[in-house]
């Protein structure tokens, strides 16, 4: 007998685990069994499995489920982060075209039509039932990571999809995406931010970060507690200022409110060198590329004292070749390390960055546009590279579309700047 079976609180603990099992079948049954991700997706596997005959039917809906994680990859079969990253990746690959000087291009319109068709068709549309008692916030109004059967909306990929939808409403693409369901994705943003004017990922911050003391994980950090982001913060107001134009007079009071506390989270954020860290990608020139960007939204320009640091760091980093490059293990140490070689994926964030903070260093920028030019291949793709995306700092994480949309879009808004 196993040593806790032997104790002599027996039916607490007979108790405790009929709750824990009540809690895995609720989120099998309103993730269509995919889970919040792959890790409780095979431990409720196995949970289902020691159950025997009474938990084989579930088990074998989490095993065809769990077939969505496997991905045969250019080096092989492997276990991914997360069922798919298509919502994601969508709403991106969508800015970047739309940024474009072929967003108006025929042979692109029946691809963004069907782009338009993912995202309305994604949108999650009910809230799950008995949420309180299971310890979820509203879903109604937003956007999964990946697609709507997975069922959990995250708050930057509620924001990427907002925008997407509003920028492609005057394309009047049918059916639309009903005003109410946007109206909803308002309400739930501002339900998500934290009292710190930040956004977590998933949820409000349910507890204190003390909890991370506890954490039983030895590969993530940071995993108990959701707590506020630079990037996810970023991505809220910059859906927000957006929201406010497209519902005038509705949410002005709420949102205006929601932008000055989102507003002092990031320039709180801001290190004394001018650089934002980011949590979710390498680095520093992801977290100035989204805090940049969020500022810019406001209608902070390069005379204002952050975005000017922000800038003048980037800047400081440029190599001579004009791209950027950090090193992953500038997310575990904290602290700029640099790669061997400039990155495509973080010299497009740093361009970015750059042209919306108002840099007026045109030589730089020129450099970074050149590099990224330099880098494209023949069939108009950029090769892989080391990987530059993380889960919480800790781990390393393949996005490999990040290397087709982002210099895209970068050199898209580099152009457009040349062209004013």
């Amino acid at each position: 007998m196993a040593p806790a079976e032997a104790m002599p609180i027996k039916p607490l603990r007979k108790r405790a685990l009929a709750e824990c099992l009540e809690h895995i079948q609720f989120e099998d049954e309103v993730t269509s069994y995919l889970d919040i991700g792959p890790v409780n997706a095979v431990f409720n596997a196995f949970v289902h499995f020691f159950r025997g005959a009474e938990g084989r039917a579930e088990l074998e809906r989490k095993l065809a489920a769990n077939e969505a994680y496997l991905w045969d990859g250019h080096d092989g079969l492997k276990f991914q982060g997360y069922n798919s990253a298509e919502l994601w990746d969508t709403g991106f690959a969508l800015q970047a075209l739309l940024a474009s000087p072929f967003a108006n291009d025929p042979r692109f319109e029946p691809m963004l039509a069907r782009a338009h068709a993912f995202v309305r068709d994604n949108q999650i549309l009910e809230d799950v039932p008995e949420a309180e008692a299971h310890y979820r916030h509203a879903s109604r109004g937003g956007w999964p990571f990946s697609t709507r059967p997975h069922g959990w909306p995250i708050t930057d990929c509620t924001a990427e999809g907002f925008k997407c939808a509003l920028m492609l409403e005057s394309r009047d693409y049918t059916p639309a995406i009903p005003l109410d369901l946007l109206r909803d994705s308002v309400r739930l943003l501002l339900s998500w931010q934290n009292e710190d004017g930040g956004w977590a990922s998933y949820e409000r911050q349910r507890a204190g970060t003390w909890l991370e003391a506890i954490n039983p994980s030895q590969v993530f950090g940071d995993i108990m507690v959701d707590t506020s982001f630079v990037e996810c913060t970023s991505a809220a107001v910059m859906a927000l200022v957006k929201a406010k134009r497209r519902f005038p007079g509705e949410f002005d009071a709420d949102i205006d409110a929601a932008l000055g506390r989102a507003e002092h989270f990031l320039r709180g954020r801001q290190r004394p060198d001018g650089s934002f860290e980011g949590s979710w990608g390498v680095c520093f020139t992801y977290g100035a590329f989204f805090a940049v960007s969020a500022l810019a939204a406001l209608g902070r320009g390069p005379r204002d004292p952050a975005v000017h640091r922000a800038c003048a760091f980037l800047l400081g980093k440029q190599r001579a070749d004009g791209s950027w490059g950090e090193a992953g293990d500038t997310c575990r140490t904290r602290v700029w390390m640099e790669a061997e070689r400039g990155q495509v994926a973080q010299s497009s964030w740093a361009l970015l960055a750059l042209v919306r903070g108002g840099c007026d260093d045109a030589a730089a920028l020129e450099r970074a546009a050149r590099f990224l030019v330099g880098r494209q291949e023949a069939d108009g793709a950029w090769a892989r590279e080391p990987l530059v995306g993380v889960f919480n700092r800790t781990c390393l994480i393949n996005y490999d579309n990040y290397r087709h949309y982002f210099p895209l879009w970068a050199l898209a808004e580099w152009h457009a700047r040349q062209a004013r």
